[in-house]
């Protein structure tokens, strides 16, 4: 109550009882944040401050619980996700758990909706349970913030109120809303002119506001587009901080700090005026006045080439200062040096001295060569907007001003009202150093010959180039002195370079340079950076590890525009994929596109519909225009240099970006009309080639009538049939058949009255030669609406059994999430659906599930089936429950499989269905499978059961697919019960399937089984058989597009590099990789179930090779908490390292039963803590429990760690126990097995982590685990 009053005491209004940042908080920190003068007139600020100080103290009473204790909550977002309680970090929870707390931290304190929460948790496409699951993650939230609080009690951390959740936290609690109260107070104190802080408090409270920052704000959140929104705004209120600091630095006259605080993000952002304005005051300060002039100078450059505006006028303002010395300042500024004769243009900091034009500048340089005996010579550097014209003429004059030219520029400016020929005025005073108004107010005549005066002056002694920039806006009387300067100055060593948009240059531009073409020395086009230009341009803008392909990516999209590389590369660093149109480079081109005539737009975005080309044909059908008129307005384009067209007639957009710009210009209903428009046209010239002008479409084009294929005629003729879904689960693969077409059929006119009752669908899709149903189905999906969606459906489908045929995974998951959203606008996923539609919706959920498993999205499959399983029970009939049961594919390995957790959702289908006796065999056999991944980890003994009856079933069958599907099951029940080690049985399944697959010639089973070969070998330290089966594992899954199985290989060349014992080595390759790039059209695919899963076990790794594991003593703990089996023993380790021993025995006290899987890796670190905390009992005990693990590598049984060999560990045992003798076989024994594993090195690649596939291992160098292998340690 006391706190209520306090508030309502100084007129703040406290919502819902919760406290924001952006309310009471944000009013009240301007008192709390300064200390008030003591003559105030009121007495006001002073009761204020009184109220704030106490009411920090009774910011976390809420919390105290029934007995009496107090609970200091603290939440950090400014950075990773983590949470405090009394100082003790705590583990958040899942991450969809972590999520919610993260939505409700940017909420400020206000309630956020039930129904807001659900749709930005899950983007807008919700489970049908999302409220449940909501529910859940709020009370495990609870349980983490209160766990002492009473059943039923209500909660004071996470409240409900108006149907909605809440945070109830003081500012104080939340880094974010913390940081906002700092600085929003500095603003409301700066703007009290009787209670305006000191400079020195000033320093300190923002001190304090950017101490709250610790990364990146919600970088826990990647891929949510509120955490994207929030981050932005906060990083924008960071950047605020920042330049107050540096305001008050300088009031301190502290001109260094300025300096050193604000050149790297004016790097950074230079759009920042204020930013600029500071750094240069700060350096004009320091005597760095020409510094402080290029400062200014590069920010009006940036400003007026990227958005087309001048600076404010504080920014122009300080440039007029700079060049009189007329800065003010508080203290004297040190004299300011001589301006040197030859000021040469400060470089572009992000371009490297190579730019990717190197022929382009050694033609340049070569008609400098000319020049320089005596001849004025004039270059014209064209290109559009972005190409490098500026920074290619920066270096040409950074190279002549080597060899001792004198370097001028002028700029044309684009505006309307600039003085006439402004850029001789800034070329007379590059050489006269003038100011440049001194000259606006000749005649051009006058200017010329004050121009020509001067370079004769200056060209007696040195060559002289002059530079004018963006000659394409050059007025009329720039171009009449260019003229009179190149003729009066003929015999003169002056070189001119002339850079311009070619595209956008007027009838004057191009009569001066027809007059001039006697002193033109070259034209130079600059048409887009090579490679080797692409992966500098890219590597310049952060992204310093990609591979040939990406880098040949993103010189496909930007056309090599280095501006455009640039762009997209930072969009590349930021969203880990090259699919994606960068603002600035939207904005550009579109200011390209609108001044074109409005004929030609409409042409192009006809052909953006199309894609990236068409044919002159398919545009005039589309447009309605004459073959001859739309030649013409191609034309336009292409001078605009926006298209190619070639002689076959095909028109190509001259890079991806544009096209884009174009297409995501257009309104979405327009866009939606006119890809239905392209449907039908492409139908129309299917009608028109009649029965012999086309093909059928179908799912096999080697098998068109196949039923393993379930081709189109057959799938429409039996549109909405109830047995549909029973008939695709056996049918399926033409080795899964159990039914003759004969018996289809029958079924199909038995089942004729449940049709539905929309539109009927044709017996056969007809395909025009020359096309392919990818157009068709493209077109249909993004085209069609509530009325023909129905017509769309068959085109897409198809397109979707033909990408699974092909084993295109990625297009396959897109096509089946378009036959979804299809069915959803024609009402077949509602209640009132007819049957035969449901039927349809089942079935295209089941294929959704194999696609996704099968492109690696695991998470995304599990929730597919969830929603497949629902389907299923409503429609009822065990045949569909075992269906959407079993449609998560094979193969299966256990790093991908949800093998922590058994899934409760899927067990009560499994055990209904596997009751019915009357379905087919090969369902029965699929439901064991399906039974064997879900129980084995749980119950091994009845796993092996469940899988020798699947095999007993299977044998009379033959079919070698679902052999290996069985032996695939048996292989993962064999792991389950005993791990990789020394694993027999896995040895012997991994043969079979291997021998199976490769009769049988299935792609993905064979890499499966040399994966299991690969780890079986790999953890019995046969280093050189492991990589044999890795190389034939990655190429068959690769063939395969088995994405997780690739993931699971990748830490191998980590283990080697380990085992080589370059531990620093490794360190570097982790951190100089940059996350891999989603491949363009992919799906997100997920490593694994764990993105840190591989990380963990290499970061435990270098911490056990080093002695020391407390750098990541909190992610261990975290993982500890969820998963105590595997990681208590490695938290516990870690934290007798940090010093504290007597809190490592407390965790070990309640350790469950150690998992089956990695035993002997487990049980090792066991050893190591009973020597540590002096447990002679349990090192006698784990001693004697290693001691049949003699030889072998410890760790190596994960895959993905490496401890040393057992018997060093065990030599430290019988150390510690005092027997010496056994320490000493041991160590000779450890020693043998090194000189073996090197011996088998030496067989292998050579050392260096070059081999790896670091980068599918994750943004490792981001993480808190990489920092603390570098050796900045996190222990609590």
């Amino acid at each position: 109550m006391r706190k209520a009053v306090q508030h309502r005491e100084i007129g703040v209004e406290r919502r819902h009882g919760v406290g924001h940042p952006g309310q009471c908080a944000g009013q009240l920190f301007g008192a709390s944040s300064y200390r008030v003068k003591p003559n105030h007139k009121t007495g006001h600020s002073r009761r204020i401050s009184a109220i704030l100080r106490g009411s920090c103290l009774v910011y976390s009473k809420w919390a105290r619980g029934s007995h009496g204790g107090m609970a200091l909550i603290r939440i950090g977002v400014l950075g990773p996700l983590h949470i405090s309680i009394d100082g003790q970090r705590v583990p958040p929870g899942a991450p969809m758990q972590c999520a919610v707390l993260g939505r409700l931290v940017t909420a400020g304190g206000r309630v956020v909706p039930t129904e807001r929460l659900i749709d930005d948790l899950w983007h807008g496409d919700p489970p049908a349970k999302a409220v449940a699951a909501l529910q859940v993650y709020i009370h495990n939230l609870r349980r983490v913030f209160e766990p002492d609080r009473p059943r039923r009690a209500h909660s004071r951390v996470i409240v409900s109120e108006s149907h909605g959740y809440a945070l109830n936290l003081e500012p104080s609690q939340v880094d974010s809303w913390h940081f906002e109260q700092l600085l929003h107070g500095h603003e409301a104190a700066m703007r009290d002119p009787a209670g305006r802080p000191d400079p020195l408090e000033q320093v300190r409270v923002l001190d304090a506001a950017l101490a709250c920052w610790h990364g990146a704000a919600f970088e826990s959140f990647p891929g949510m587009p509120w955490a994207a929104q929030e981050n932005a705004r906060l990083q924008a209120l960071r950047l605020t901080a920042a330049e107050l600091r540096a305001q008050a630095a300088l009031e301190l006259n502290r001109p260094a700090e300025v300096v050193l605080a604000l050149r790297p993000i004016l790097e950074e952002h230079p759009g920042r005026e204020e930013c600029a304005r500071l750094l240069a005051v700060a350096q004009y300060r320091l005597g760095q006045s020409l510094d402080a002039l290029a400062t200014v100078r590069r920010s009006r450059e940036f400003l007026t080439l990227e958005f087309g505006v001048d600076p404010g006028p504080g920014l122009r303002e300080l440039e007029t200062a700079i060049l009189t010395h007329s800065v003010d300042a508080e203290t004297a500024p040190p004299p300011a040096p001589v301006r040197p004769p030859e000021p040469a243009p400060s470089p572009d900091p992000e371009i490297l001295p190579d730019n990717g034009y190197a022929a382009q500048r050694a033609a340049a340089l070569a008609a400098a060569e000319t020049a320089a005996t005596g001849q004025v010579r004039l270059v014209w550097l064209s290109g559009e907007a972005g190409a490098g014209k500026t920074t290619l003429a920066t270096a040409v004059t950074r190279q002549l001003g080597e060899r001792g030219w004198a370097t001028v520029f002028g700029r044309c400016p684009e505006v309307e009202s600039a003085p006439p020929a402004w850029a001789w005025a800034e070329v007379l005073t590059g050489l006269d150093a003038a100011d440049p108004e001194t000259f606006t107010a000749a005649d051009a005549f006058t200017l010329a010959r004050r121009v020509v005066r001067s370079c004769r002056e200056r060209s007696a002694g040195t060559p002289i180039v002059i530079v004018l920039e963006d000659v394409h806006g050059a007025d009329t009387a720039t171009l009449q002195v260019l003229r009179q300067v190149v003729n009066w100055l003929r015999d003169r060593p002056i070189l001119i370079v002339a850079t311009l948009r070619g595209t956008e240059a007027g009838p004057g531009v191009r009569d001066t340079a027809a007059a001039l073409a006697l002193f033109t020395a070259d034209r130079i086009e600059l048409d887009g950076l090579d490679l080797a230009g692409t992966r500098r341009a890219a590597a310049a803008a952060g992204l310093t590890a990609l591979d040939d392909r990406t880098v040949e990516l993103l010189r496909h999209r930007t056309g090599g525009n280095p501006l455009f590389v640039r762009e997209l590369a930072k969009l590349v660093a930021a969203q880990g994929t090259t699919d994606g149109l960068p603002d600035s480079v939207r904005d550009l081109l579109g200011r390209r596109i609108a001044q074109l005539p409005p004929e030609v737009v409409d042409v192009l975005r006809h052909l953006s519909v199309w894609g990236e080309d068409s044919d002159v044909t398919t545009l005039a059908a589309t447009t309605g225009l004459p073959a001859d008129t739309v030649i013409d307005l191609i034309a336009v384009a292409e001078s605009a240099r926006l298209l190619r067209a070639d002689r076959a007639g095909r028109v190509t957009f001259d890079h991806a970006l544009v096209r884009e710009t174009v297409y995501l210009d257009l309104p979405t209903l327009r866009r939606t009309r006119m890809h239905w428009d392209a449907f039908e046209y492409l139908r129309r010239d299917t009608e028109a080639a009649g029965p012999d002008g086309g093909r059928a479409a179908s799912a096999s084009d080697d098998e068109p009538d196949s039923l393993g294929g379930v081709s189109n005629r057959v799938l429409n003729a039996l549109w909405g049939a109830d047995y549909l879904v029973t008939a695709m689960l056996e049918q399926s693969n033409p080795a899964r058949a159990d039914r003759s077409a004969t018996e289809v059929a029958d079924q199909s006119a038995a089942v004729a009255p449940e049709q539905s009752g929309s539109e009927p669908v044709p017996d056969e899709i007809q395909v025009p030669r020359g096309r392919d149903i990818d157009a068709l189905a493209h077109h249909a999906a993004l085209g069609a609406d509530a009325e023909t969606a129905t017509v769309a459906l068959p085109y897409v489908r198809a397109a979707a059994r033909r990408c699974v045929e092909r084993r295109m995974r990625a297009d396959a998951v897109r096509r089946w999430r378009s036959v979804l959203t299809l069915h959803d606008l024609a009402g077949h996923t509602g209640a009132g659906a007819a049957r035969a539609d449901q039927l349809a919706v089942l079935d295209a959920r089941c294929e959704l599930v194999v696609a996704l498993a099968y492109d690696g999205q695991h998470v995304a499959a599990r929730a597919a089936r969830e929603q497949a399983l629902a389907l299923a029970e409503s429609l009822g009939g065990t045949a569909l429950l075992a269906r959407a049961a079993t449609c998560w594919p094979t193969p299966l390995i256990w790093s991908v499989h949800d093998w922590h957790t058994p899934d409760p959702r899927l067990r009560e289908p499994v055990r209904i269905a596997s009751a019915d006796r009357g379905l087919p065999v090969r369902t029965r056999i699929h439901l064991r499978v399906t039974a064997v991944f879900d129980r084995a980890i749980e119950d091994p003994s009845a796993a092996r059961i469940l899988a020798a009856g699947a095999m007993a079933l299977a044998q009379p069958l033959g079919d070698p697919d679902l052999l290996c599907t069985v032996v695939n099951a048996q292989a993962f029940a064999a792991f389950a019960a005993t791990g990789f080690l020394r694993a027999h049985d896995v040895k012997r399944h991994a043969a079979q399937l291997l021998e199976i697959a490769t009769a049988a010639e299935l792609t993905e089973f064979r890499a499966l089984a040399h994966y299991l070969l690969f780890r079986a070998t790999l953890a019995d330290a046969d280093l050189v058989a492991a990589a044999g089966h890795a190389r034939a594992a990655s190429a068959y899954a690769t063939d395969g597009q088995l994405r997780h199985l690739l993931d699971a290989i990748a830490p191998f060349g980590t283990v080697l590099e380990l085992l080589r014992g370059n531990v620093d080595e490794v360190l570097r390759g982790f951190t100089d990789t940059t996350a891999e790039l989603a491949e363009p059209g992919a799906g997100a695919a997920e490593l694994l179930r764990d993105r840190n899963a591989l990380h963990v076990g290499i970061a435990v790794s270098i911490g056990w090779l080093r002695d020391d594991m407390s750098p990541y003593l909190a992610e261990l703990r975290e993982r500890a908490a969820v998963k105590p089996e595997l990681y208590v023993h490695g938290y516990a380790l870690a934290l007798v390292h940090a010093g504290r021993a007597d809190e490592a025995r407390r965790v070990l006290a309640t350790t469950p039963a150690l998992a089956p899987q990695f035993w002997s890796t487990f049980t090792a670190v066991k050893g190591r803590l009973a020597i540590a905390l002096d447990d002679r009992d349990g090192a006698l005990a784990v001693y004697r429990q290693l001691l049949p693990y003699a030889g072998t590598v410890c760790g190596l049984e994960s895959g993905a760690a490496v401890l040393g060999p057992m018997d060093s560990i065990l030599a430290e045992l019988a150390t510690n126990l005092g027997e010496p003798e056994q320490a000493a076989r041991h160590r000779s024994a450890a020693e043998a097995l090194r000189a073996r594993l090197l011996a088998d090195l030496a067989d292998l690649a050579p050392p260096g982590v070059d081999s790896m596939r670091a980068s599918r291992l994750g943004p490792i160098g981001r993480g808190r685990l990489v920092r603390g292998l570098g050796g900045n340690s996190t222990a609590e």
